[in-house]
């Protein structure tokens, strides 16, 4: 598949897309506050700052259950927008097949086309959803931890 069908294919879900990449980069960046709060928390610990240590874990309790909820809405939108583009791939692969001349599904396999019509749609799916959605993520991370 070209990257252009690709683009054309993900079009009428570039907002569910966009949606869970703002979902995976809110989370990389709470995920990026953890290291510094473990720090804050240490630091109060052998500095005996028992104020520090008590607002730290206050916020690290608030910085985990925000984790939790950007990764429960993250995996509901990323399985919604996997399920939308498998089933628009899969129908517009299956009518491309039935387009097919019958000399067609005489040389080939039936379980090509199959594979085709179910596990290749579902990599695809996946890697719109997996892969490009959590890509602003990544690069917030790299940035955020050098």
């Amino acid at each position: 598949m070209t990257l252009m069908r690709l683009l054309d294919l993900v079009r009428p879900h570039r907002r569910s897309l966009a949606w869970l990449a703002a979902l995976n980069a809110l989370a990389a960046l709470a995920a990026l506050a953890l290291p510094w709060l473990g720090g804050t928390i240490l630091a109060g610990i052998l500095g005996g700052g028992k104020a520090a240590i008590g607002s730290a874990i206050f916020v690290l309790v608030g910085v985990l259950a925000l984790l939790t909820a950007l990764s429960v809405a993250a995996a509901f939108v990323s399985t919604r927008l996997n399920a939308e583009i498998r089933a628009d791939l899969r129908r517009q692969l299956f009518d491309h097949v039935q387009r097919l001349p019958i000399s067609f599904h005489d040389q080939h396999g039936k379980g090509d086309t199959l594979a085709l019509l179910t596990y290749e749609s579902w990599r695809l799916g996946e890697f719109v959803a997996g892969t490009v959605a959590a890509t602003p993520a990544r690069l917030l991370t790299v940035i955020g931890a050098s």
